[in-house]
């Protein structure tokens, strides 16, 4: 198996159907072949699991599991699937056309690659190519990011940072790994009601600065404890207002 979709879910039964159903929409033929679907669900209490059984698609494997949070049903499902890649997607994201054409750029298992993402609240693109400066202030959508799956099993998600693990986790591998940019659009990314949306990570806006430093040196610690400023010119002024996709589902 090439690549595993890892969908991570607590009581998401409003969700679950709609984004198996974009994955079964976008990979096709490949499901089965190349690509599995794992759904990481941490002991739901609503329907969630029901229905992701109840789809019958022998492709599915849903594994249930209490969890200390959404970063460590990540690390369990990782552990437990054995493809050569990983890939990680919300239930209340939708996978789009862009992706499957993915599946064939994902040649070096020493690379981690990644490709846009749409936001559901107001059709942005986010976010092109990235490196160590502009991670500074924006982080790399995970649900556009292609991992090796032995990357990940070595150097897991890290649970002191409980909304922004994947944050941290780009910090520490760009200085590791190489990143290669896809150009395409994959996931129409729920931005109006995800957890980095609504919930603040102090333990990673205390961390953030050291980070930048153990991996990038003193100028990038600097920036970092400083980008407060920019990110909030760029979030209230100079934010791109162009519509990057039209998703029928708005």
């Amino acid at each position: 198996m090439k690549l595993t979709i890892i969908i991570p879910t607590f009581n998401a039964s409003a969700h679950i159907e709609a984004c198996i159903n974009s994955i079964l929409a976008t990979v096709g033929s490949c499901l089965g072949e190349t690509v599995a679907i794992r759904v990481q669900d941490g002991a739901s209490t609503d329907d969630t699991i029901k229905i992701a059984n109840g789809l019958a698609i022998p492709e599915i494997e849903v594994s249930v599991q209490e969890d200390a949070g959404v970063y460590d049903a990540m690390n369990q499902a990782v552990m437990a699937c054995r493809s050569d890649w990983v890939y990680f997607l919300g239930a209340d994201d939708r996978l789009l056309p862009g992706f499957a054409p993915c599946l064939d750029s994902l040649v070096d298992l020493g690379k981690v690659y990644y490709a846009n993402t749409i936001f559901s609240g107001d059709g942005r693109r986010y976010d092109g190519p990235f490196g160590p400066f502009k991670l500074i202030y924006r982080n790399i959508c995970h649900q556009g990011m292609f991992f090796p799956r032995d990357l990940l099993a070595s150097t897991p998600f890290s649970l002191r940072f409980p909304v922004f693990a994947d944050w941290a986790k780009n910090i520490e591998l760009m200085a590791a790994v190489p990143y290669q940019y896809l150009p395409l659009d994959v996931c129409l990314y729920n931005s109006t009601s995800g957890i980095s949306r609504h919930r603040h990570d102090r333990e990673f806006e205390r961390a953030k600065g050291h980070l930048f430093r153990e991996h990038y040196g003193l100028a990038h610690e600097f920036l970092s404890r400083t980008a407060w400023l920019p990110t909030w010119v760029y979030k209230t002024l100079g934010r791109p207002t162009a519509r990057g996709y039209q998703s029928e589902e708005q």
